[in-house]
């Protein structure tokens, strides 16, 4: 048996008896006595829509797996909106105070989250990058995945000279799972790459296949949906313009990126959002003061923890949530104690 596969199964079987000796219920009230608690979702989707998606798995949850989330959030957490949450006050019933938050306006949010969320009536924020909502374009990496994996199924010498020339013929893979997930490790890789060498590399693929890559699943939000979400619970923030990186771009592109999407939002929604999510987490001390000039009253990033009512509300921590780390209750409510 692989190794992993066996640290998984001991990972497991201390969830399952820390959750059913009631052990994780007294972590619980230690670790989260004064705290609050943010979640952070990005997709959920059934399994079938997640195979077709070029998303990393490290961003999806299964809609059966997030209908289980809401059942133990809503018994053991009081999960507030948005409002509520930065008010600081602690709430009567002593439980603590749950946020349930979404990066990228991903179309499955409103397809699979929403219904969920209203079966169990409980409030979300999600953060919506401007530039991709009722647009037909990916974030760069779902793009660069598609586009890849259409390169390496050609089999022409256009195809493969290119593939070769940027050292992606090493990724084929006659399963095609297989070449998927080696194709989607080797994006993230390219996270750290200058945007221009990015788009560059999109282009040349682009050329040789001569067309854009079926979009498929991986579509976001439109503004129609966003406003009806809005009526039903749900609440919205920023999550800037174009999704780059905010510490990579000039002190003019990042309050571009900030004060055009705080202006969208406002103009679509006629309510200002209150808070930001930074891009991939990213930020510094100078950014928040922008946001913070820009009238949002909190920021969010991805570093993991709870976080301690009054401190700085513009570096807020965030539990990341997906289907690996969470296939099961036990796991889950470790995960959201940050026990791993």
């Amino acid at each position: 048996m692989p190794v992993y596969k066996i640290k998984f199964a001991i990972k497991s079987i201390v969830a399952y008896l820390a959750y059913y000796s009631g052990i994780l219920l007294i972590l619980k009230y230690f670790k989260l006595r004064n705290r609050n608690l943010v979640l952070m979702y990005h997709r959920v989707m059934p399994t079938e829509e997640s195979s077709r998606s070029y998303s990393n798995p490290a961003i999806i949850v299964s809609e059966s797996l997030f209908d289980q989330h809401l059942s133990i959030l809503k018994k053991h957490f009081n999960v507030v909106n948005i409002s509520q949450y930065l008010n600081n006050k602690q709430t009567d019933d002593g439980k603590p105070k749950c946020l349930i938050t979404f990066d990228d306006g991903w179309q499955d949010n409103y397809r699979y989250a929403l219904p969920l969320l209203q079966k169990h009536r409980l409030p979300a924020l999600i953060f919506l990058p401007v530039d991709y909502i009722d647009a037909d374009n990916l974030f760069w990496q779902e793009r660069m995945a598609r586009a890849i994996s259409e390169l390496l199924l050609r089999s022409d010498d256009d195809a493969l000279n290119l593939a070769s020339k940027h050292q992606l013929d090493a990724l084929k893979n006659s399963h095609r799972e297989i070449m998927k997930q080696s194709i989607l490790r080797h994006v993230n890789t390219m996270k750290s790459r200058p945007y221009t060498d990015i788009d560059a590399l999109y282009r040349e693929i682009i050329d040789c296949l001569g067309r854009q890559p079926d979009f498929d699943v991986d579509r976001y939000l439109t503004w129609d949906q966003v406003k009806e979400m809005g009526q039903q619970n749900i609440f919205f923030g920023s999550h800037a313009c174009s999704h780059r990186i905010l510490p990579r771009l000039t002190t003019e592109e990042v309050e571009k990126e900030l004060s055009t999407s705080f202006d969208q939002i406002e103009s679509h929604l006629s309510e200002a959002p209150l808070t930001i999510a930074y891009p991939n987490g990213d930020s510094s001390p100078t950014i928040q003061q922008q946001a913070k000039a820009r009238d949002y009253q909190a920021g969010f990033g991805t570093r993991p923890g709870h976080n301690i009512p009054g401190e700085d509300m513009f570096d807020l921590r965030r539990i990341n949530i997906n289907t690996q780390k969470t296939l099961n209750k036990p796991l889950f409510f470790m995960c959201i104690l940050g026990l791993i």
